[in-house]
C-alpha cells in the first residue's frame, strides 16, 4: 500500500507510537537523548491511512532526533475533545 493511496482504516495509536519509539531508540541513545512516549489511552485511535501516518511520525521523530542536542524528545498523543 502506497502512503496517500486513500485507504483509510481505524488505527490504534499506542502500538504505532511504541513501534516508532523502539525503532528510534538506538539513535536517541547514541546521542545521549531520552526518548519518552506518553499516550493517554491504549484505546486512542485515528481513522487514517496507517502507512502515511507511520511515515509522518517517523519523519517528525527523525527530525527531532537530528536537531536535538541534549535532553528529552517526547512522543505524545492525547484526546483533545471533539465529535
Amino acid at each position: 500500500m502506497r502512503p496517500g493511496s486513500g485507504r483509510l482504516r481505524t488505527t490504534a495509536l499506542a502500538p504505532l507510537l511504541t513501534q516508532m519509539q523502539q525503532a528510534c531508540a538506538p539513535v536517541a541513545a547514541a546521542k545521549g537523548l531520552r526518548l519518552v512516549l506518553e499516550c493517554d489511552d491504549d484505546l486512542l485511535v485515528a481513522h487514517t491511512d496507517a502507512a502515511h501516518l507511520n511515515r509522518i511520525v517517523r519523519n517528525l521523530l527523525d527530525n527531532a532526533l537530528k536537531y536535538c542536542d541534549a535532553g528529552t524528545v517526547w512522543i505524545r498523543a492525547s484526546w483533545r475533545g471533539g465529535p
